[in-house]
C-alpha cells in the first residue's frame, strides 16, 4: 500500500464526478453568504394552528412557515445544529482526512470521528468474534530487560482469582502502540499475605530499555470483584502514592477510564472501568495488520514477545469473547458474552492496563522519563494499613511529581 496524501484530497461529486479542491470547497461555502436564506433552513418539525407540521415553507431568514396561516410558529428556544464538518470552512479537508486515517482500527478514534467530525450516530458492527490462533506468529523478539526504545511507560492489571492472581505487565509507546511482556500467574491464595507479598515484589521490579534506561510500573490496576475485595483495597490503599488502584469493572456506554473514583460500601475508594469499551479498542487493535519488516511501528498496533506466558492459551484467552447487539425497549446495546467453558484472564488484565494507562497525563512524551530512586519502606499487605492521614485523592488525570520514579527534563 502506497503512502496516504491527505493534502491532495477532494471531494467527488455522486451524480457528474467532478472533483472539488479545498478552494472550490471553501468558495462554495462562503458563497452561501449571499443566498437569501444563507443556506440553512428550519427543518425541525413544529406545531401551529391545531396541527403538527413538518416544514414545507421557509421565508428568507430560513425560518419555516405554516401552511396554514403563512406565520412563523411560536418558538422560544434555541437552534441547534447537526452538521459535518466538511461543511465548515473552520475545518480543512487534508485535517479530517488525516484524522479519519489515524482512526483506522482503533474503534474509539472511529467512533469519536463518525460522532464529532461527520455529525452522524455510530452504528457498531453486530456480532464480532476474532480469531486469536494467528497472532502468535507476529510474536517478536523482545522482553523485560530488552523493551524497545520507544516504550515511554508501563502499567498492569491483576486479575484476582479464587487461588491465584493473574498479572500482565504491558508497555505503550507514542499512539498507544503497546507491547506486552509480562504475564505471570501467582500461584497463592489470595485470602493470605504471601501472594500480596509477591505481587508486592513484581511491582517494585526494574524493567530496561535497549538503550539502557530503567522503567518502572507507572501505574497499576487490581480487580476487586470476587471473594478478596477486602485484601485487594488493604493493598491499594497502602500504595496509592504509587498510582496502584483498585478498580471494578462496568459494562455499559462509559468511559474507560473515570474522571473520578467513587466509594464503596466501606468508605474504601475504587475506580470503575468501562470494560466493554476497552474492549471494543483491544479487539479493533488486535486487527491491524503489523508491518512486514519486523518491528515495524503503526499506531495502536499490538505486538507479541516470544516470551513464556505468551502461548496458545495466551491467544486463546485475549480473544475469547465476542460482541453481540442485542435490542432493549426497541434500542440496540452492545454486550460482550464469554462462551461457557473459556477463560478471559488475559483480555480482563490487558483491559485493566489498557485503563489504568488512561488514567496517566494524555500527552506523555520524550520530555519523561521514568527512573528508579531508593525505595521507601513500605507497609506489608498482610496487615491492614493504618488509616491514611486526610488528604485529597490524586487526581487519576495528575502524575504526581513524587520524587523516585518521575523526573521531568526540560
Amino acid at each position: 500500500m502506497g503512502e496516504h496524501l491527505p493534502e491532495t484530497a477532494s471531494i467527488c461529486c455522486p451524480a457528474c464526478g467532478v472533483l472539488w479542491s479545498e478552494g472550490d470547497r471553501v468558495r462554495a461555502l462562503t458563497g452561501l453568504a449571499d443566498l437569501p436564506d444563507h443556506g440553512w433552513r428550519q427543518t425541525r418539525a413544529f406545531s401551529c394552528c391545531g396541527e403538527r407540521q413538518e416544514p414545507e415553507l421557509w421565508d428568507r431568514q430560513g425560518r419555516s412557515l405554516c401552511r396554514t396561516c403563512g406565520k412563523r410558529p411560536a418558538y422560544g428556544g434555541h437552534a441547534g445544529f447537526v452538521i459535518s464538518k466538511l461543511l465548515s470552512i473552520r475545518h480543512r479537508l487534508p485535517d479530517l482526512v488525516t484524522e479519519f486515517i489515524t482512526a483506522q482500527g482503533d474503534p474509539e478514534l472511529l467512533k469519536k470521528f463518525v460522532n464529532t467530525a461527520l455529525a452522524e450516530l455510530w452504528k457498531p458492527a453486530g456480532r464480532e468474534t476474532l480469531d486469536g490462533s494467528g497472532l502468535i506468529a507476529r510474536a517478536e523478539t523482545y522482553g523485560p530487560e530488552d523493551l524497545p526504545n520507544e516504550v515511554m511507560v508501563i502499567t498492569g492489571f491483576a486479575d484476582v482469582q479464587g487461588d491465584r492472581l493473574e498479572v500482565q505487565l504491558v508497555a505503550w509507546g507514542p499512539d498507544e502502540e503497546s507491547w506486552p511482556f509480562l504475564y505471570e500467574v501467582i500461584s497463592q491464595d489470595p485470602a493470605q499475605p504471601a501472594a500480596w507479598k509477591e505481587l508486592d515484589a513484581l511491582l517494585k521490579r526494574k524493567f530496561k530499555r535497549r538503550d539502557g534506561r530503567v522503567l518502572r510500573v507507572a501505574a497499576f490496576g487490581i480487580d476487586t470483584g470476587g471473594h478478596h475485595g477486602t485484601q485487594v483495597f488493604a493493598f491499594c490503599k497502602a500504595r496509592r502514592r504509587r498510582r496502584i488502584f483498585a478498580t471494578k469493572g462496568v459494562a455499559g456506554q462509559r468511559p474507560i477510564w473515570p474522571n473520578q473514583g467513587r466509594k464503596a460500601k466501606t468508605g474504601d475508594l475504587f475506580w470503575p472501568v468501562g470494560v466493554d469499551g476497552a474492549k471494543d479498542a483491544i479487539y479493533g487493535r488486535l486487527k491491524i495488520e503489523a508491518p512486514d519488516e519486523p518491528g515495524g511501528r503503526k499506531p495502536g498496533l499490538i505486538h507479541f514477545p516470544t516470551e513464556p506466558g505468551f502461548g496458545p492459551d495466551y491467544f486463546e484467552q485475549l480473544t475469547s469473547e465476542r460482541r453481540e447487539i442485542r435490542k432493549r425497549n426497541g434500542r440496540p446495546y452492545a454486550i460482550w458474552i464469554l462462551p461457557e467453558g473459556k477463560r478471559n484472564e488475559a483480555l480482563d488484565t490487558f483491559v485493566g492496563a489498557l485503563a489504568v494507562r488512561k488514567s496517566l497525563p494524555r500527552r506523555i512524551d520524550a520530555a519523561l522519563e521514568y527512573d528508579l530512586a531508593p525505595e521507601a519502606a513500605e507497609t506489608e499487605a498482610e496487615a491492614e494499613p493504618a488509616p491514611p492521614k486526610k488528604e485529597r485523592p490524586a487526581s487519576p488525570g495528575r502524575i504526581e511529581r513524587q520524587r523516585g520514579w518521575l523526573q521531568s527534563r526540560r
